[in-house]
């Protein structure tokens, strides 16, 4: 489900719990906790500084293409919070040093050693810190442990990561999220990833036969060429979503979306 998604929504994990649940027919949810414990999967901030679920496999490359898009703005951020730049080094540094060897600590442990080497964590300087060893790629979110959020090493937990070119990568990025969120647009696209319009341009070419090009009530959108000849839902199906599901955090545009007069009608 998340390599078809591209990526899927989980800063809430209970959300993307219930979201993988809606979308694999029969899972339980302790067989989607082992399958993020067998390292298929990880939480992590992969673009515009949210945190998702995405390929194991695929989060280093996705960090690097899209997850960088982020870091551009972190030195404005942390001047906001009135946090050293140093510090935050001297924190990406300690997550690093916290959880080699394997370890995989708690949230609340993983604070308290920045705290302990003599960085700030109150207010919103914590979950910066936090958010910036992932962004940088040297820690990732496992799966929590007794209702805790726990963290480890990126690279312990993915030591054989895909490492594509840029091109490659833009054109995997294209490839699955039109083929899960489409048919949409280019700009959809550009909302979801970060990406600039040049980028997500190239991307769409890269793609190649992978993709084509519609006219949907006169605006240009992309999708998967099956979708061109396949059944449509019967009308009225209505499935209860997470408050952070992709479905509705997935698009720059969300006009389309059924609207409560029209969710009133149908059920």
């Amino acid at each position: 489900v998340v390599t078809h998604l591209g990526a899927m929504q989980a800063q809430d994990n209970a959300s993307g719990l219930w979201s993988l649940g809606l979308r694999l027919g029969g899972a339980t949810q302790a067989e989607v906790v082992d399958a993020l414990e067998a390292r298929t999967v990880l939480r992590t901030w992969p673009m515009r500084g949210t945190v998702h679920l995405v390929p194991a496999r695929d989060a280093h490359w996705m960090l690097e293409v899209t997850g960088s898009k982020s870091l551009a703005g972190a030195a404005k951020r942390r001047q906001y919070l009135g946090l050293a730049d140093a510090d935050a080094e001297k924190a990406v540094d300690v997550v690093g040093e916290s959880l080699s060897g394997g370890r995989r600590l708690t949230r609340a442990e993983l604070l308290a050693a920045i705290s302990d080497a003599g960085v700030p964590i109150t207010s919103n300087l914590g979950y910066h810190l936090l958010w910036y060893a992932s962004q940088r790629g040297v820690s990732a979110i496992a799966p929590d442990v007794d209702g805790e959020q726990t963290f480890v090493l990126l690279d312990d937990w993915v030591p054989n990561p895909v490492r594509p070119s840029t091109d490659e990568a833009l054109a995997l990025l294209a490839t699955r999220y039109f083929r899960s969120h489409g048919p949409t647009t280019r700009q959809d696209f550009q909302g979801w990833t970060g990406l600039n319009a040049t980028e997500a341009k190239r991307a769409i070419a890269g793609a190649g036969d992978a993709l084509v090009t519609a006219d949907l009530d006169g605006t240009e959108v992309h999708l998967d060429p099956a979708l061109l000849d396949a059944d449509l839902p019967a009308d009225g199906a209505v499935h209860a979503l997470p408050g952070f599901d992709e479905y509705m955090l997935g698009y720059k545009d969300r006009s389309l979306f059924l609207e409560k007069d029209q969710f009133d009608a149908v059920v």
